[in-house]
């Protein structure tokens, strides 16, 4: 492994050289062309046999013998996985440029089997957080499935474009993102159906992008048909729950957010229990709870300032201690130490002592950090079907 990596590095840094010559403003030497890493990697073959000649790189017989082999790439694939799954990304990144290598090799830039590796290689760029690169890369792969005359129903076709408008979402082009969801939506229509995970998710995304761009009403209308879909699939709901909440806030109806994000705690809750303690679903939880008794109190305070009224409410102070309890039990066992945690434990506590206070009025409390916030899903785009190996590196 050691020797395969050291190879992935030479191949890959040639490679970065090579595209760059063909255009100097290419990020990372990947995201001009796909003709450009085509015409890259012509020689790519010639070079790592003369780099294995010099024993620059050590290799078994067999690998030498294989590298370039559909077994080869596989087994970059296998490894370059293992690697990203293992949160070593330094180390997976040269892997996937080197798949991408031995792909076009072996099959051209007009092959589906390329096209899969540049998607991976496109994913794994956004898992780095160089999501304009990501763009660039799943556009090409986009342009490889045309030239390929992939039809309107080809999964992999529209997983691409599925991934591109994600990515586009995540550079904060929303305007190019939101026309690529309506699209994939009308395609996974046609290929798969409206009763489908995938079908569902672009929905939700769809929702989350127009409510980033600040179009809550149809934020609202699109999560409402999502949480549908999910929830006739018997699918987790916990992500469509939290889109239709935060839209609700949105359009100024904080109840109807308040019932969303309580089923959504609900959900989480379940969720987090069968995890165990300590997990990373009771770490979600703990910010799921801590956005609904934010939630509660905004509500509280609206209601005091339209009424001029002190009293706290019963009820509303019972299930407000109830999830402040709730979420420094899960704090307790999450041990969690660093100093923004300390900083909203501090404000919680706040919130407690106001609870308490003898006159029975709420004052703001100190604001909390923002929490962790969950992410549209990324559906995988090197497998047979959309839902099928989904990428354990993005979430919702």
């Amino acid at each position: 492994r050691p020797a395969l990596l050291a190879l992935a590095a030479l191949l890959a840094s040639v490679l970065t050289t090579s595209a760059g010559a063909e255009d100097d403003a290419a990020a990372g030497g990947l995201s001009d062309t796909s003709e450009a890493v085509a015409a890259a990697a012509a020689d790519e073959h010639t070079l790592a046999e003369t780099a294995l000649a010099a024993e620059e790189v050590r290799l078994t017989d067999e690998e030498r013998k294989t590298l370039f082999t559909a077994e080869g790439l596989e087994r970059v694939q296998r490894v370059a996985l293992e690697y990203k799954d293992a949160a070593q990304l330094a180390e997976a990144l040269p892997l996937y440029k080197l798949a991408l290598v031995v792909a076009l090799k072996l099959y051209g830039s007009s092959n589906a089997a390329t096209a899969t590796c540049l998607n991976n290689l496109a994913g794994m760029q956004y898992v780095m957080g160089q999501y304009e690169t990501s763009v660039e890369l799943y556009r090409e792969s986009a342009k490889m499935y045309g030239r390929m005359g992939a039809d309107e129903k080809d999964v992999g076709y529209i997983s691409t474009l599925h991934n591109l408008a994600f990515s586009s979402q995540a550079a904060g082009d929303l305007r190019r993102a939101i026309p690529l969801y309506q699209d994939v939506i009308r395609l996974w229509k046609q290929a798969v159906g409206p009763k489908h995970i995938a079908f569902a998710t672009s929905m939700l995304n769809l929702a989350v992008a127009h409510h980033e761009l600040g179009e809550h009403k149809e934020a609202l209308k699109r999560g409402k048909e999502a949480l549908k879909l999910f929830e006739a699939l018997d699918a987790d709901t916990a992500g469509a729950l939290g889109v239709v909440g935060a839209a609700q806030v949105g359009v100024g109806d904080s109840a109807a957010a308040i019932a969303a994000f309580e089923r959504r705690v609900e959900v989480r809750r379940a969720v987090a229990e069968a995890a165990g303690e300590g997990s990373p679903e009771q770490l979600t939880l703990l910010h799921d709870l801590e956005e609904l008794s934010q939630l509660r109190l905004s509500l509280q305070y609206e209601l005091q300032a339209a009424d001029d009224a002190g009293d706290v409410d019963d009820a509303f102070a019972e299930k407000l201690i109830v999830e402040v309890s709730e979420a420094a039990k899960l704090r307790k066992g999450l041990l969690l130490r660093a100093e923004d945690d300390e900083q909203r434990t501090a404000a919680w506590a706040n919130v407690m002592v106001q609870l308490l206070h003898p006159d029975g009025i709420l004052l703001r409390p100190a604001a909390l950090p923002p929490g962790e916030e969950a992410q549209p899903l990324l559906l995988d785009d090197g497998g047979e079907s959309p839902n099928e190996a989904m990428d354990s590196a993005t979430a919702a």
